[in-house]
């Protein structure tokens, strides 16, 4: 099938092989099934529903373009969508790309601000091949395309959730030393020792870190 994002109708359109239309949902409104912005941008999953971007929501249907939950993604910035065959998928901004598990709840980043390997100064696009195993990330300002692998995964995403939750409920912004937190993989995130996949320490002594632990 072909899904058409309809950007001036506020609409996704979807089509057969043969080109017939097939169904259409959507259209200009507040209504959870409903959009307020141009509809653009738009991501398969590996269940058949359609992830749609709209502002700082990413809401999902069914096959049958039925509505069947929004997740709230503000303070991630506006990005384009893709997924991978592990269920995951994925939203980016200009120097990094963040991974999410199918709830919405941030697992790890990709890249971050630089012209190195695995960097972006515009990261404007990202897509993935037909098996959704490679994320490919194209780079406006830098003429290139940035290829991961989409199920590599530097820690486990329970460990993962557990360490943003961290930084969040013991802000974070302020800390002393917060290098890497949130804009790179976590294991080069400051005081995290990770082994085998696996978080085994995390060393944030004399860090300024206030609040309550998760």
């Amino acid at each position: 099938s072909l899904y058409v994002a309809d950007a001036d109708n506020y609409r996704i359109q979807k089509f057969n092989a043969a080109g017939q239309h097939v169904l259409t949902f959507g259209g200009q409104g507040v209504e959870p099934e409903e959009f307020v912005s141009k509809v653009s941008m738009i991501a398969i999953e590996n269940d058949g529903n359609i992830l749609v971007s709209d502002q700082t929501m990413v809401k999902r249907f069914s096959p049958l373009g039925v509505f069947v939950n929004a997740m709230d993604l503000s303070g991630y910035g506006l990005g384009n969508l893709a997924t991978d065959n592990a269920g995951h998928f994925y939203r980016n901004n200009t120097t990094v790309v963040r991974k999410f598990n199918k709830a919405g709840d941030l697992i790890t980043m990709l890249g971050k601000n630089g012209s190195g390997n695995g960097e972006f100064l515009n990261a404007n696009s990202i897509s993935a091949n037909s098996a959704g195993d490679t994320l490919w990330v194209s780079d406006r300002w830098l003429n290139r395309i940035t290829i991961f692998h989409a199920n590599e995964q530097n820690v486990s995403a329970a460990d993962s959730l557990v360490l943003v939750e961290l930084y969040n409920k013991t802000n974070g912004a302020t800390w002393t030393t917060q290098t890497n937190w949130l804009t790179g993989t976590i294991d080069t995130w400051y005081g995290v020792t990770v082994t085998s996949g696996k978080v085994r320490g995390i060393a944030l002594a004399n860090n300024n870190l206030t609040g309550t632990l998760p």
